[in-house]
């Protein structure tokens, strides 16, 4: 097993059982998590989604995307952030009903599937955001 795969297997299986382990120390809590992450996100129809995202301490996010290539590619999104009963993954809520999610890492965020899991393969590496 490949170190790229063996880590995504173990972050794997840390979100599918942390809703049955109860541990007081997690991301909320035991991480620096508020601050700004940056990254360029894959885009289906262009170059990349230049992503910038803010989390607040007080449970509300800031996030901007701009659609690298596309006139009128800025998206900018705000509201408030939930975590999960482990507190390792924020969901972004919005307005519409749409949500985002992240699982939280040291100095990092990696962007979840529309199911909530880590997102595997090739272009794994291409759904982190970094803390600035």
């Amino acid at each position: 097993m490949q170190p790229e795969q063996a880590e995504s297997t173990i972050v794997a299986a840390i979100q599918d059982q942390a809703e049955v382990i109860a541990d007081a120390h997690n991301a909320r809590n035991a991480l620096d998590w508020n601050g700004t992450y940056n990254g360029i996100l894959p885009c289906a129809d262009c170059s990349g989604i230049e992503t910038q995202l803010m989390l607040r301490q007080d449970g509300s996010y800031m996030l901007t995307e701009t659609y690298q290539g596309k006139k009128g590619g800025d998206v900018e999104r705000s509201g408030q952030l939930e975590w999960n009963a482990a507190g390792n993954t924020v969901t972004l809520l919005n307005d519409n009903g749409s949500s985002i999610q992240y699982f939280v890492g040291e100095r990092r965020l990696f962007r979840l599937d529309r199911e909530g899991k880590r997102i595997t393969g090739d272009l794994a590496e291409n759904y982190i955001l970094q803390k600035q």
